[in-house]
């Protein structure tokens, strides 16, 4: 009786041993999933954009947006030239900022980061036009 009694431990320790080591892996490679959706939740990298119905020279471009010395820089590619962010402000998935465009003009933009889609909109004295990009991602 000792002799099956011992069985059934180890027999139970066995079985329990293959259920659960594989339960624990899997939750950690849901921890693993979650930690890098919340890393490419970040607004820094390289981002190319489409406005809507905006200017033809402001449609499509790209964004710069890194930080540099504990500064947040933003700075816009466009056909015509680079323009700079100014009064950058970066909160979490948030990024707003301005630009003086055509030397005097002055637009606000706020965009939110949804893993590798920014989106979001440009208020002008021209008007509010909405703006929609993907992160582009590096070579692999």
């Amino acid at each position: 009786m000792k002799k099956y009694r011992s069985f059934l431990k180890i027999a139970m320790l066995v079985f329990t041993s293959i259920i659960l080591v594989p339960t624990a892996l899997a939750s950690d490679k849901t921890l693993n999933s979650s930690w890098n959706t919340i890393k490419t939740e970040n607004p820094f990298g390289v981002w190319i954009y489409n406005a809507e119905g905006t200017s033809p020279e402001y449609k499509t471009g790209v964004f710069f947006i890194r930080e540099e010395n504990g500064k947040h820089i933003v700075e816009v590619q466009l056909e015509t030239g680079t323009l700079t962010g100014q009064d950058v402000q970066v909160n979490k998935n948030m990024i707003k900022f301005n630009m003086n465009i055509e030397g005097l003009e002055r637009i606000s933009v706020v965009l939110m980061i949804k893993g590798n889609i920014i989106e979001g909109e440009t208020s002008s004295t021209r008007g509010t036009y909405k703006i929609r990009g993907t992160r582009k991602m590096p070579p692999q």
